[in-house]
């Protein structure tokens, strides 16, 4: 009822319907940028989160020893987080986030062309 007040919408009637914003460009999101989706399970040695894109759902996996300050972050990544992952590198078990890689957490997907 609260709500129904304060958007001026009449309460005793019910909407059938939402509304749709179509349009005939969208901005592809920027290389790099995944959703972490995943819950860590505890394993010793590492941290592996799942994290997905556009090139679909994955594993990142940072290994204990490959901490440093360009990928601290990936320390206090959280389900639901945006991620920036940078010179993650592929291998068997998922994304790797090496010594060098950097992680970068975002507050909202930044589009742009590339």
């Amino acid at each position: 009822m609260q709500l129904a007040d304060e958007l001026g919408l009449r309460a005793d009637l019910e909407l059938s319907y939402a509304p749709v914003v179509v349009t005939r460009t969208v901005a592809r999101a920027q290389r790099d940028v995944w959703r972490v989706v995943g819950v860590p399970q505890p394993e010793k040695g590492k941290k592996r989160l799942f994290v997905c894109s556009d090139e679909g759902r994955v594993p990142a996996v940072r290994l204990d020893r490959d901490a440093s300050a360009a990928n601290e972050q990936f320390a206090r990544l959280a389900r639901g987080d945006l991620v920036v992952l940078r010179g993650a590198s592929a291998r068997g078990d998922g994304l790797r986030i090496g010594h060098d890689a950097q992680v970068q957490r975002l507050d909202r997907v930044p589009r742009g062309d590339s």
